[in-house]
């Protein structure tokens, strides 16, 4: 279960983000997830998501990564995320990675992190610190047939990367 006690020992905490296009209305969200694990259990610390233009993306990754003491910003490879990855190896923020999902589907990616979900091994916090959850639940359930997915993208991204099983490609920041 989740508890207020077990966020000190959390102490490799990541940040993913999945960017969008534009910050119009009718586009896709921008979404931040603040992941980290523990053992075999997985924790989705804070999450964030909004209709932002590349420039207010970056402002929030940059406090998200202040607030959560983020060891790593990982940025997919899609929408905005490159032009914010560059701004931000610019400005040599340290730890920021971009990564490309390749050919693997969002749907491939969902399937295969279904199971840790299904087991109890994803936990999020309770209802009064994380007033994103009900949405973020809602999101997850109804994919794929939901108009959003962005929430999921992030999801798939960290639970992959803190097992150890993305099989795609990297890039840092600064190489």
């Amino acid at each position: 279960t989740w508890s207020e006690d077990i966020l000190p020992g959390l102490v490799n905490k990541r940040m993913y983000i999945d960017c969008s296009f534009k910050d119009a209305m009718s586009s896709n969200y921008v979404v931040i997830g603040v992941w980290a694990k523990r053992a075999n259990t997985f924790y989705l610390i804070d999450l964030y998501r909004g209709k932002w233009d590349s420039v207010k993306t970056e402002e929030m990754i940059l406090s998200v990564r202040k607030k959560w003491h983020c060891n790593h910003t990982v940025l997919e490879d899609k929408a905005n995320g490159p032009a914010i990855f560059q701004r931000l190896r610019k400005a040599g923020v340290p730890g920021v990675l971009e990564w490309s999902p390749g050919r693997t589907s969002k749907e491939e990616r969902a399937s295969a992190v279904a199971p840790e979900y299904q087991s109890g091994h994803v936990l999020l916090p309770p209802d009064h610190l994380a007033p994103w959850k009900r949405a973020y639940i809602d999101e997850m359930t109804k994919f794929p047939v939901d108009k959003h997915d962005d929430q999921v993208d992030v999801s798939t991204m960290a639970i992959l990367d803190l097992d150890g099983r993305l099989s795609t490609s990297w890039i840092q920041a600064g190489s």
